[in-house]
């Protein structure tokens, strides 16, 4: 038996341990760790007291400590059974028994301390041991009540640590055996106490051991270990690599991916002067490194190179204090050889672009050349002929040649529509030119069907508005021609209304309806789409490539326009287009007349100028003469050649005010001239202007880059020409 000294002073040493302890869980924040907190919080009492009872002087004063110390033994088993619920996660257990146990243990912590006044717990009385007396006490059977409920709520934590022990998997068994253990010594040292009636309780000095056991098992030795070895693994797996290294520029960690791609086997090897390492830091030191790179690691045994993307940051502890760095990589092989082939495919596809845009350039002026010859002598028997019937079938030709070149150039721009980039030219127009136009374009086609084309036309319609004329007179001939190749008999009606919207707006709307064959429910859906043809199978014998109720529907939509169907099958179709448009003459347009008011010699010079010199360039002879024709009656000195070279030439020994000089040519073209000619420092004050049948959307900012002062599209227009003409013209040459 240990003296009284001896005792005391181990006590007070099991007092500062656990105070240790419980500043060491104070910053813990888990439910369990409260539990902890205040389980070693009343040990501590219990050990101060039963310190007091080896001191105390006095029976009355021994007595009193011996009522806290059987106190402090309820608290220690009502927090001990917090912490094993909380610990093993039985929440819903916590709940049932905490507030049982709390009545249960305030009461009796209660009781224990009116056995001062009672005695009915037990008393107190001297005991002498190896010469020493201590203050010893004999109980009754309140006493033993108080025991069997302090380790009946003892016990039931204690089973749920025993069924948590067996539950768990191998890992987290290790917490709880160890936890286990250090309960079990306790309540086998109170015990041994209990059943031999020791004169001092030993027990207690087990408290402060137990106490750091516990507190390193549930707060500090499991966690940590689940935490590194589920971050060890996690970062295993990972598929990025990982390296970590501390301020003395020492590899710390390095993850299996560094060991596959840069073939380390073991940190030892990670240096940072190392050949991988080199590749990865670039530098001697892990402080210079602040950026974001890319690396190549050559592969391996004639294995393709692997791409790493760099990401380096540094490792700081809760109060900002530099740690180290460490590196995260991420593997880009596959997303640059993506890259690649998204990079040659993009190449392919501009080079197929532009491929197609050189085929369309040369398309328009094959195609524009001859049509700017027949428009161009067309306008010269309007202008020249006496005779009113020839004058209105070089009419009827005229409405059909620009009808035509505006289908040509949809087709021929036929990019511009797949890029959504069509361009609109606000113009004043008449409706009732847009009619007449449709009408002489289709009225044949209907007749040799045997249909009727009617044209309803408000007359109230203001005569001046503001709109892309071309593109409405599209939008009309694609409708109406849909509408003859999809009826058999019957006819097709245009009606023509328009709601004015206030002094400058109006909304033009067009019902455009047919008696063909109508269509169906299911064919609504695809009826816009470019190149669908609704019900093939009935209609494979009607001609078209279905583009141009595709063509409309855009064309509407730049116009912020809309379009509008009804239809029944074997009934016919009705089409309502909405296009809003400008007012610039509020006058009634009046009545619709079909026939084509035949103006003879109209044509009247918009001005004259005998002492201006202009240079006609072009290949093709008509085109030259169609330019002398439209501008004989200006007086202009025209001269003229066929070839860059020959213009070269005459601009050495010629002041020219206007030169128009035509693009596609043979060498050299057009462009390549206008360059010859500019740093010969020829002509320098004439304006060239590009004279083309190349109209692809785009080629006026080219034209205009390259030096150009000015573009004009074939087919030429009379007017079109006169007015550019006298807008480079020098003033004092007009008259």
């Amino acid at each position: 038996m240990l003296s009284r000294e001896v005792f005391i002073v181990l006590n007070l040493i099991s007092l500062v341990i656990m105070v240790i302890c419980v500043r060491l869980v104070a910053n813990k924040t888990e439910g369990f760790a409260i539990r902890l907190r205040r389980l070693i919080m009343a040990a501590a009492v219990g050990v101060s007291a039963c310190v007091y009872v080896a001191m105390a002087p006095t029976a009355i004063s021994a007595e009193v400590a011996f009522c806290i110390y059987f106190g402090s033994l309820d608290w220690v088993a009502f927090y001990l059974l917090g912490f094993f619920l909380k610990y093993t996660n039985h929440q819903k257990l916590y709940k049932i028994t905490y507030w049982p146990v709390l009545i249960m243990v305030v009461c009796d912590t209660i009781s224990i301390f009116l056995n001062l006044v009672l005695g009915h717990q037990f008393s107190v009385y001297k005991l002498e041991f190896d010469g020493e007396f201590y203050y010893q006490y004999t109980y009754s059977w309140p006493y033993i009540l108080h025991l069997i409920l302090d380790y009946a709520v003892i016990g039931i934590g204690f089973i749920t640590i025993v069924i948590a022990m067996f539950k768990s998997v191998s890992f987290y068994k290790i917490k709880y055996i160890c936890v286990f253990s250090v309960v079990s010594v306790l309540i086998a040292l109170n015990m041994v106490y209990l059943a031999f009636s020791m004169p001092l309780d030993w027990s207690v000095t087990f408290y402060a051991f137990g106490s750091m056991l516990i507190y390193y098992y549930s707060i500090h030795y499991t966690p940590q270990n689940l935490i590194g070895s589920a971050i060890k693994r996690a970062t295993n797996e990972m598929n990025e690599g990982l390296i970590m290294f501390d301020l003395d520029n020492n590899c710390i960690y390095i993850n299996e991916f560094i060991r596959k791609y840069f073939g380390i086997m073991d940190i030892s090897e990670c240096k940072i002067d190392s050949i991988p390492m080199q590749t990865i830091v670039v530098g001697d030191d892990i402080g210079n490194v602040d950026d974001i790179k890319q690396i190549v690691v050559e592969g391996k045994d004639g294995n393709r190179d692997e791409r790493f993307r760099v990401h380096f940051s540094r490792l700081k502890n809760k109060k900002n204090k530099d740690l180290g760095a460490y590196f995260r990589l991420e593997r880009i092989t596959d997303e640059y050889e993506n890259m690649i082939l998204l990079k040659n495919a993009r190449e392919e596809a501009n080079r197929a672009n532009k491929a197609k845009s050189d085929f369309l350039a040369n398309m328009s002026h094959e195609i524009r050349t001859p049509i700017n010859s027949i428009l161009g002598m067309n306008e010269m028997v309007i202008r020249e002929c006496d005779d009113e019937q020839i004058v209105e079938y070089a009419q009827n030709i005229q409405s059909a040649g620009n009808s035509l070149l505006g289908l040509i150039n949809d087709i021929l721009d036929f990019s511009k529509v797949e890029a959504g980039k069509m361009d609109l030219v606000i113009d004043t127009y008449n409706i009732h030119k847009i009619l007449r136009d449709a009408l002489h374009m289709l009225e044949s086609r209907a007749v040799e069907k045997g249909l009727k084309l009617d044209i309803v036309c408000d007359e109230n319609i203001p005569m001046g508005l503001s709109g892309d004329e071309n593109r409405i007179r599209q939008i009309i001939t694609n409708i109406v021609t849909n509408g003859i190749k999809y009826t058999k008999e019957g006819g097709v009606t245009v009606k023509v209304e328009c709601d004015i919207l206030n002094d400058d707006e109006a909304r033009l709307v067009f019902e455009i309806s047919d008696t063909g064959i109508g269509i169906s429910e299911e064919n609504m859906a695809t009826l816009f789409s470019a190149f669908h043809r609704v019900d093939e199978s009935r209609n494979r014998n009607i001609e078209g490539t279905g583009l141009g109720l595709a063509i409309t529907k855009q064309l509407l939509e730049l116009m912020d326009g809309d379009v509008f169907v009804e239809s029944e099958v074997n009934k016919g179709s009705v089409f309502t287009v909405i296009i809003p448009q400008g007012i610039t003459d509020k006058k009634p347009v009046g009545k619709f007349s079909r026939t084509i008011e035949v103006k003879k010699n109209g044509y009247k010079e918009s001005f004259t100028a005998p002492t201006a010199k202009v240079l006609v360039v072009d290949d093709v002879p008509m085109n030259i003469k169609v330019v002398q024709a439209l501008l004989k009656k200006t007086q202009i000195n025209i001269d003229t050649t066929t070839n860059g070279n020959e213009a070269f030439e005459m601009c050495k020994n010629k002041k020219y005010d206007v030169i128009l000089m035509d693009h596609m040519m043979p060498e050299p073209d057009g462009i390549a001239t206008l360059k010859m000619i500019r740093e010969e420092g020829l002509n320098k004050d004439s304006c060239v202007i590009v004279l083309t049948a190349n109209a692809i959307n785009g080629v006026e900012k080219e034209y205009l880059e390259v030096g150009f002062a000015d573009y004009m599209s074939k087919p030429v227009k009379g007017e079109v020409l006169e007015k550019m003409l006298m807008k480079y013209l020098p003033k004092d040459k007009l008259e």
